[in-house]
């Protein structure tokens, strides 16, 4: 599924909230956001992947769309 930049500039604000409130990479993971999502976020943000990331049921997939 592909996502605009302001779709991704979103979701990485909320992510950094999250974070920010206290919630772990790994609990993003368990509660079922997409890896592939989180693979980009995190990568685009520099920050660690969480660990579960790769034990989780769904390989990580990224789609770099920009142009």
């Amino acid at each position: 599924m592909a996502v605009t930049e302001e779709e991704l500039d979103r979701a990485k604000s909320v992510v950094l909230d999250l974070l920010g409130w206290g919630v772990t990479p790994e609990y993003l993971v368990d509660y079922g956001v997409s890896p592939g999502a989180l693979v980009r976020i995190f990568s685009d943000l520099n920050l660690r992947l969480p660990t579960n990331l790769l034990r989780s049921n769904s390989p990580p997939v990224v789609e770099n769309n920009t142009p």
